[in-house]
């Protein structure tokens, strides 16, 4: 007899779940020293680690997910969990399989056990923790959204390659953004780096990226300042310096954008869980 399916949430004392457009969400709080037997889940899982530390045993192998981790396991992959003396936070994803079956290449990329630190990923995880914490009537949709937003960059994070597929001088150019994005960058840095024409190199990110470089290296920016405020005590004031804002509003007005919250509000929320 087939054994029954386990919700993500099993062994969680607090946790939300929204089902909204074929993806399953849940945002689980894990109790120190949690043992969970072998088991096995209908949906495809993808688990972002916000704080703690936990383990995913499978093929005989423990797969140890930290803070800032991204871990998926395919959907009836059976696995034992066990978390750390401070337990843990984790936000989880799970597509129903027609939904996963739209998303093309990422489909790929579900279909197999990942594990990986992504901060771009971490900090989608992060939104969609407050959107559930604090819903309204447009709390679905951005759900939703949030949620394609974080498997579309857990993807990428994970080496899934796409249909027209960037050049390869292209991703050296992201690879050295991603390595030095405090950094005062100009476009010319960056083309010396992909041996191509500014004016090239800007039309081609535009077009595989959806974004300016600017753009992108802001994201990059911030999405370390949300890390920063979670995981250090620096001041906000020298943390927005750090990732290039001079002006404490501009910073604020940034972040509220890219996190949903004020810094202040960010750090007190996610301190807080």
């Amino acid at each position: 007899m087939a054994r029954p399916f386990r919700p993500v949430s099993m062994g969680s004392p607090r946790f939300r779940t929204i089902d909204e457009g074929g993806l399953l969400v849940t945002d689980a709080w894990f109790p120190p020293n949690l043992v969970l037997e072998a088991h096995t889940h209908e949906r495809t899982v993808l688990a972002v680690t916000l704080s703690g530390t936990w383990d995913s045993v499978m093929d005989r192998r423990p797969r140890v997910s930290r803070t800032g981790m991204v871990l998926t396991e395919p959907a009836g992959e059976r696995h034992a969990n066990h978390f750390d003396g401070g337990g843990a936070h984790v936000v989880i994803v799970q597509p129903d399989p027609a939904r996963i079956d739209a998303l093309a290449a990422s489909h790929r990329f579900l279909d197999r056990i990942n594990q990986f630190p992504a901060e771009t990923a971490m900090t989608l995880a992060r939104r969609l923790s407050v959107e559930m914490e604090f819903q309204d009537a447009a709390t679905p949709l951005a759900v939703e959204g949030l949620a394609l937003e974080l498997l579309a960059a857990a993807a990428r994070a994970g080496g899934v390659s796409r249909a027209g597929a960037a050049p390869l001088w292209l991703c050296r150019v992201v690879d050295f953004l991603h390595a030095n994005f405090l950094r005062r960058l100009t476009i010319r840095d960056l083309a010396a780096v992909a041996g191509v024409h500014p004016a090239h190199l800007a039309r081609e990110f535009r077009k595989h990226h959806r974004s300016s470089i600017a753009g992108f290296q802001r994201r990059l920016r911030l999405d370390w300042a949300a890390t920063q405020l979670v995981d250090t005590d620096r001041p906000t004031s020298d943390i927005a310096a750090a990732a290039g804002f001079a002006d404490q509003s501009h910073f604020t007005r940034a972040f509220r954008g890219r996190t949903g919250l004020p810094p202040h509000r960010f750090r007190q929320t996610h301190r807080s869980q």
